[in-house]
């Protein structure tokens, strides 16, 4: 056996033993719970560093303008806590979403979302720099990609019988999302209140985060009611 094939090897095995350890510990329900968190913290942490902020109007200015404030770095640790918070609760829904066509390129979408939360904090939006360089390009990434990932969840959600109850919601914010994005590019004069669109635009997002962790949550907890009848996830990612 070759050094080429004993490193995916071992990377597999390792990956299969941390999915039974989150089993067996109820993982997912505490991936679910991170889930909830995020969005609750990124709003305590936008409205704390704007306590802090002056000359700033949520209406005018971006929220990215909040981490060159006197208080920008409650919304730095925010943002970084916050994307690692989001990856957790990806996991948790890897784990739970029976896979159907497409459901890769969903959980591989919000993965880079939750990435880019936390490049969003590691890299100011200082202007002429390389730092807001890469500030610009994530956000733009992010919420650019952030309508595909539902539009590719949409077939997992609608033939697994636990999460049907969420398609149409799913499909109405893959659809506000796509016209958000849509109306920076054929309405620019939307940028006159671009503090405004950029907060709906990730409300949209971080309320059907909330929604959904919520909702892996519940299950979570109807599974242990029913004594353990979940079915056994870790097996996706073990054979």
């Amino acid at each position: 056996m070759s050094d080429d094939d004993v490193v995916p090897g071992r990377f597999a095995r390792l990956k299969c033993s941390t999915m039974h350890i989150l089993e067996s510990m109820d993982g997912r329900g505490l991936l679910a719970i991170a889930g909830v968190i995020a969005p609750i913290m990124l709003l305590i942490t936008s409205l704390l560093a704007t306590s802090y902020a002056t000359n700033y109007s949520v209406f005018r200015n971006s929220i990215s303008d909040l981490e060159l404030t006197p208080g920008g770095y409650i919304q730095v640790i925010g943002l970084i806590i916050d994307g690692v918070l989001v990856e957790a609760f990806i996991i948790g829904l890897a784990l739970n979403v029976q896979r159907k066509r497409d459901f890769s390129l969903a959980i591989g979408c919000l993965a880079i979302f939750g990435l880019g939360l936390f490049l969003l904090g590691a890299f100011k939006p200082n202007p002429t720099s390389v730092s807001g360089t890469v500030h610009l390009i994530t956000a733009f990434a992010i919420f650019g990609l952030f309508p595909f990932a539902l539009f590719f969840m949409l077939p997992s959600l609608r033939q697994d019988s636990n999460w049907q109850g969420i398609f149409a919601y799913t499909v109405i914010a893959g659809l506000l999302g796509l016209g958000l994005d849509l109306s920076r590019l054929f309405m620019p004069g939307i940028l006159n209140l671009f503090g405004l669109y950029e907060r709906v635009l990730i409300f949209n997002a971080m309320v059907w985060f909330e929604v959904v962790a919520i909702w892996l949550l519940l299950l979570t907890v109807r599974r242990r009611k029913d004594g353990g009848k979940a079915n056994n996830f870790s097996s996706n990612f073990c054979k």
